[in-house]
């Protein structure tokens, strides 16, 4: 992992989809996410590009 990590362009698949859908508002609405889920992170550690 860690030398894939460094390695490779990509990121690791699992990274790829759970850090982009942990990112994004309307993924933690439509799946009902909240403060104690693994999938949660709090509005203030969002990370928003555009």
């Amino acid at each position: 992992m860690r030398s894939l990590t460094s390695a490779d362009v990509h990121s690791l698949g699992e990274n790829r989809v759970n850090v982009t859908l942990r990112n994004l508002t309307p993924f933690f609405k439509a799946f009902g996410i909240k403060k104690g889920d693994k999938m949660y992170r709090p509005a203030e550690e969002l990370v928003v590009i555009w």
